[in-house]
């Protein structure tokens, strides 16, 4: 969209945005996950308000971030407990 060539799609950037943010969607669940979306949604509105990507760039490389991060990565259950005496972090996993 810039005139500097049509080797624009898919964007990059918006493509390592959503894949971090579906990692951690994946990993850990939506909740956690959220304010990573919504900083990934900016990255690619602002490769389209720089006039850097069109529209079907940057959701061109959302779609790639997040089926990759979807496909790859497994899901791990990470569970928080707390007593008087002591904390606990626990991950489970399957290998």
């Amino acid at each position: 969209p810039d005139g500097t060539g049509d080797d624009a799609f898919p964007s990059g950037h918006a493509a390592t945005a959503f894949q971090g943010a579906a990692f951690i969607h994946r990993r850990y669940g939506i909740r956690q996950a959220w304010p990573a979306y919504v900083a990934a949604t900016f990255v690619a509105w602002s490769r389209v308000d720089a006039d850097e990507h069109d529209t079907a760039d940057v959701l061109g490389g959302a779609a790639v971030g997040i089926a990759s991060s979807f496909l790859l990565a497994e899901r791990r259950e990470v569970n928080v407990s707390a007593d008087s005496d002591e904390f606990r972090l626990r991950f489970a996993m399957r290998f």
